[in-house]
């Protein structure tokens, strides 16, 4: 008995330390939800739509848009959704470009890339370094535009992406060099 007590207890002690962590987590899961109006339980779905609406919207209503990533990002964290919130990001670099906040739009964009390159993300890198060359192209920088965008042209080539290699290709072709005449 002593023994199934000395084992336990650890376990008792772990519990009941931990419990004002686990309550303060939920009551402040609670305010987010409230103050955002969002169903106390969270699944990938509820984060997943969070991501198609602000893709769907950011076109037509860019400030919409962040707006609904953020709460997509903020969810996707606090529920520990490392791939969901990669993709939120990464679409938060895209509105923010659409919004012509350039410094802001490639941070996010650089945090992508990192996370894609620790789970050896080829393809995902391929893209980080195309939106990465967009947002220095869109923002007259064209010496870095062509350094993303040949990173993202190499990495298409390796993967023997034909669609994405001929977007990059046409973005490289289409970069407003400056004239030396």
């Amino acid at each position: 008995m002593n023994r199934l007590i000395f084992l336990l207890f650890p376990l008792f002690l772990q519990l009941v330390l931990s419990y004002p962590q686990k309550l303060q987590a939920r009551a402040y899961c609670r305010f987010i939800h409230q103050q955002q109006h969002i169903p106390i339980e969270i699944d990938s779905s509820q984060v997943k739509e969070y991501y198609n609406k602000a893709k769907e919207i950011y076109r037509s209503d860019a400030k919409e848009a962040q707006n609904i990533v953020e709460k997509g990002i903020s969810l996707a964290q606090l529920h520990h959704m490392s791939e969901m919130e990669v993709d939120l990001l990464n679409l938060k670099g895209v509105i923010l470009l659409k919004l012509n906040q350039f410094d802001e739009s490639v941070k996010p964009h650089f945090n992508v890339l990192k996370k894609r390159e620790e789970r050896n993300d080829k393809k995902g890198m391929m893209l980080s370094f195309l939106n990465i060359g967009n947002v220095f192209n869109k923002s007259y920088d064209p010496d870095q535009a062509l350094k993303y965008y040949q990173r993202a042209l190499d990495l298409a080539k390796e993967l023997l992406e034909t669609r994405n290699r001929a977007n990059i290709s046409t973005n490289i072709g289409n970069i407003d060099m400056p004239k030396t005449h």
